[in-house]
């Protein structure tokens, strides 16, 4: 079972990158009944075998998680600090609107202070009850 639980985290970890997270519904269940019916047909009983199946099922799910982490950990260094924003010619948005004037303006991110960080979490919570 540990080779299966091994291909089950790294499909996990590769579904992490390309695919959203109801993938893992489809690929959960059938990994589950195959070892579930694999087990049984080996002579387990039906409970062990749910239990081994379920452990082994769960897999892919912390697979998915840590092909999440890592996506993120590889694609933050490459995130820009300014994002370049040019309004283009007849553009009402544009701060200085003239027609056939491109303007080129940098919009600067920082990150978030500690007090508004509070204020954001605080907000989440209130809106969701707790």
């Amino acid at each position: 079972m540990i080779p299966v639980a091994i291909l089950g985290f790294l499909i996990g970890a590769a579904f992490a990158w390309g695919f959203r997270a109801w993938i893992l519904v489809p690929v959960t269940l059938i990994l589950l009944v195959s070892l579930t019916v694999y087990q049984w047909s080996e002579e387990t009983k039906l409970l062990p075998a749910i239990a081994s199946g379920l452990l082994v099922s769960i897999m892919p799910q912390l697979g998915y998680a840590f092909g999440l982490v890592t996506r993120a950990g590889v694609l933050m260094p490459r995130v820009p600090r300014t994002t370049k924003v040019t309004f283009w010619q007849g553009d009402v948005r544009s701060p200085a609107f003239k027609a056939g004037n491109p303007v080129t303006r940098r919009i600067t991110t920082r990150p978030l202070s500690p007090n508004k960080a509070k204020f954001l979490v605080r907000l989440l919570f209130q809106l969701r009850g707790w």
